[in-house]
This record gives structure tokens, C-alpha cells and sequence, in this order.
């Protein structure tokens, strides 16, 4: 029977493949370890260890002794404290309800009425005073593969060169900025370190999410993919350039356009803002890792 090969992302970066053995072994390490993201081919999608039947069944005999942390002993403080004031501000807001029912003389219509303002204004109290549940972190962009953690590593510059130096320039809407300038170029390593982004197949299309938190609008994307065979990573042989969604045009045509107009701004991600990258890459692999190692872009005046 073939070998389980299990990822896992403790801190949203993926490790593995490894052995359910040494899983078990690497989330028991965690501060809560049934939290923690786990996948491998046949499951659908990422999912916590606590909700893997094989899983869940190494780590109960220990996690169920676990005393709680301090950071955990202190946020359930923080929500029993929040729910108590939220009961004792909704317990005064039905006192004052029913004195105001009582002195209207005890008619029936205004004494439903005082009840249906208390039972409004409880459960107003009850929706702004609850403690809302943190969100879960992301296995990868909507409708994507489980095979996806992390784009960024490594500080490689674009193909092609390193680029114009534009960091620390004001961005659109800031005091200061220019605009652009009028030609593209590679992003330098400064600015490349602060794109962030998810990345998941679409059919046989590579849909990359980007939070650009840099100074340059970005308007071309390049990733080094690689892939899972028999326990190795394999890279492709050659980057693959990715775009903004919806501006995919035919190599002629593009160079056309340059010709008749030289100024014209391509389509781009605009500082502290999010956009989606895709770019043909092919079939699926069940697992596989796709950092950002380029990307070009305009620079701040």
C-alpha cells in the first residue's frame, strides 16, 4: 500500500509531504494543534486536523490534558466579561422597558409594544456585545486547488533586470504623488519582498490573488512553479508570466499597440490594493508551489 504523504501549515507556510507518524508529531507541538490546516490527495480541500477522524484520534489523548495558555486563559476572561455586561445592560434595558409600560396606565396595546421595543433593543445589545469568532485562515483563492500555501520566497528579481528604485514615493490620493512614470520596468528587490498573495488552478489556468503593499502599480507578475513527483519538488523549466485578469492580449496585437500608442498605461494593481494575476500553466499537479520571483510594473514620479 502506497506511503501517506501529509501537508500541513502551522504558520500558513505548508510543510511536508511526511508520514502521518511524523504529523501527529509536528501538531502536537502547536499551542492548539486541532486548529491547524491539514491536507493530502483525497481530501477535498484543507482542513483542521481536529476534523480528520485519523488524525483526531492521535492527538485527543493529549490535547484533551492540556492546560489552556495563557493568551487562550486571557481571551475567555475577555469573553465572559463582554457577555456579563452585555446580560447586565440588557437586564436594565427590559427594567426600563417595564416602569414605562406600567405608567401608561396598564393598556394592553402599549404594554405589547414596551415588550417588542425591550425584545428589539435585548437582541441589538446581544449582536453588538457578542464576541465575534475570528475568521479561519485561507487555503487558497476561490474555487482554487489544495495545493496552495504561501507565493512569496525568496528575493529574486524580475527576469530581465532589477529595475528602476521607486520605494517610500507617496501613492494615489497621498500628498505628494506625481503619478507614474511613463515607462515600465522590473520591480527592485525592496518592492518585491512586499507583494503577498494566494495562488489555485482554475481548469488549466494558475489564478493568482496579490496584495500589493508596495509603491510601484503592478502590471505583470512572474512565478517560478514547481511541482510534487514521487516525494521531490520539480521546477519548471522556465518562469511563468501571469496578468491582470480580463487584459490577456495576442503577442502581436500588444506590440501593435505600443506602435500606436507608446503612451498608453497598461491595466495594473495600484498600491495597498488587491488584484488577481492568471496566466495558462497547463494540467493541475496535486500539490505544488508557485513563489513570486519577478514583476514589473510603473514606478512613482
Amino acid at each position: 500500500m502506497a506511503r501517506e504523504r501529509w501537508f500541513y501549515a502551522p504558520t500558513h507556510k505548508r510543510q511536508g509531504p511526511v508520514p502521518l507518524a511524523q504529523l501527529v508529531e509536528g501538531l502536537l507541538r502547536l499551542p492548539d494543534p486541532r486548529s491547524c490546516l491539514v491536507w493530502k490527495n483525497g481530501l477535498p480541500a484543507w482542513t483542521p486536523a481536529g476534523d480528520v477522524v485519523d488524525i483526531d484520534r492521535h492527538l485527543a489523548p493529549f490535547v484533551a490534558t492540556r492546560k489552556p495558555t495563557a493568551a487562550r486563559a486571557e481571551r475567555e476572561a475577555a469573553e465572559s466579561a463582554e457577555a456579563s455586561r452585555a446580560e447586565t445592560a440588557a437586564e436594565r434595558t427590559r427594567n426600563r422597558a417595564a416602569a414605562r409600560a406600567t405608567k401608561a396606565g396598564g393598556a394592553s396595546m402599549l404594554v405589547y409594544g414596551g415588550a417588542g421595543a425591550g425584545a428589539l433593543v435585548l437582541a441589538g445589545l446581544i449582536f453588538y456585545f457578542w464576541p465575534k469568532s475570528p475568521p479561519r485562515p485561507a487555503g487558497g483563492a476561490s474555487g482554487s486547488s489544495p495545493g496552495v500555501i504561501l507565493l512569496k520566497e525568496g528575493d529574486a528579481a524580475a527576469p530581465g533586470g532589477t529595475g528602476a528604485t521607486g520605494g517610500g514615493a507617496a501613492g494615489p490620493g497621498q500628498p505628494g504623488f506625481a503619478g507614474w512614470s511613463d515607462q515600465e520596468a522590473n520591480l527592485p528587490n525592496a518592492e518585491l519582498t512586499k507583494l503577498r498573495g494566494v495562488a489555485g488552478y482554475a481548469e488549466d489556468t494558475l489564478e493568482v490573488t496579490v496584495y500589493n503593499g508596495g509603491s510601484w502599480r503592478i502590471t505583470e507578475l512572474f512565478v517560478r512553479r514547481s511541482r510534487l513527483e514521487n516525494d521531490n519538488w520539480v521546477e519548471d523549466d522556465r518562469p511563468l508570466t501571469l496578468l491582470p485578469v480580463g487584459v490577456q492580449v495576442e503577442q502581436g496585437v500588444d506590440r501593435l499597440l505600443d506602435k500606436v500608442a507608446p503612451d498608453r498605461r497598461k491595466p495594473g494593481v495600484n498600491p495597498l490594493d488587491t488584484g488577481k494575476f492568471v496566466g495558462k500553466a497547463g494540467a493541475r499537479p496535486p500539490a505544488f508551489k508557485a513563489p513570486i520571483i519577478g514583476a514589473r510594473g510603473y514606478p512613482p514620479k
